[in-house]
């Protein structure tokens, strides 16, 4: 069964970060900006609103808002871990991953058809919602220093994506459970994709 699975539109909110562990082969002074190699976690106190249809070969979904209409649980807290790596003085790699899992439940007014199969109205419908996101990046360091650099970046991201329906109606037998997923990658290679760091110190003046 061929399926298409359309998604999704988050958005995360201010991030607490803490370092796990911290390894550099630099001066003191520039260790912040390029570790020789590093390991985060941030925690995301994160909002979402999901925008989701399942179509089946020829036979479009029913497009919802899962939150809204499914009862989809629409904040979390989420966890972020992010890996740096530069084995040589310019070049530099990273790679970091998080995942939301989430749930709802709610009685449906109208039908929804999800993944080739109909959900009619009425319907006490139970909702789990999994994504997973890892992307990886190169930097190339053009300009480098104890203070600040700017350099290239190219990378490429994977979403993946799995959500499933099940549903019962009161007083009646009927028993639904579908599920669809789908894995989505985007790269980017671009002039554009230009990173800069810099250190900020506060400047003395003395008299």
């Amino acid at each position: 069964m061929s399926h298409l699975l359309h998604l999704i539109l988050a958005t995360l909110g201010p991030a607490r970060v803490f370092v796990v562990a911290m390894l550099a082969a630099v001066p003191a002074s520039a260790q912040s900006l390029f570790p020789r190699l590093s390991l985060t976690g941030g925690s995301y106190f994160s909002r979402f609103s999901t925008d989701m249809r399942a179509d089946s070969g020829t036979l479009e979904g029913t497009e919802v808002n899962a939150e809204r209409e499914l009862g989809l649980t629409s904040s979390k807290r989420l966890k972020r871990f992010t890996l740096e790596w530069r084995p040589f003085e310019r070049h530099e790699f990273e790679t970091s991953y998080f995942s939301a899992s989430r749930n709802g439940f709610r009685d449906i007014n109208g039908p929804i058809v999800f993944n080739g199969q109909t959900y009619p109205a009425q319907a006490q419908v139970t909702t789990n919602f999994a994504l997973k996101y890892w992307d990886l990046t190169y930097t190339a360091w053009v300009h480098r220093s104890e203070r600040d650099g700017v350099g290239l970046t190219l990378g490429v991201a994977r979403i993946a994506v799995n959500a499933s329906l099940f549903a019962q109606r009161p007083g009646e037998t009927l028993t639904i459970t579908e599920e669809a997923a789908t894995n989505s990658r985007e790269t980017s290679v671009s002039a554009a994709a230009t990173t800069i760091r810099a250190s900020m110190a506060p400047s003395t003046t003395r008299g």
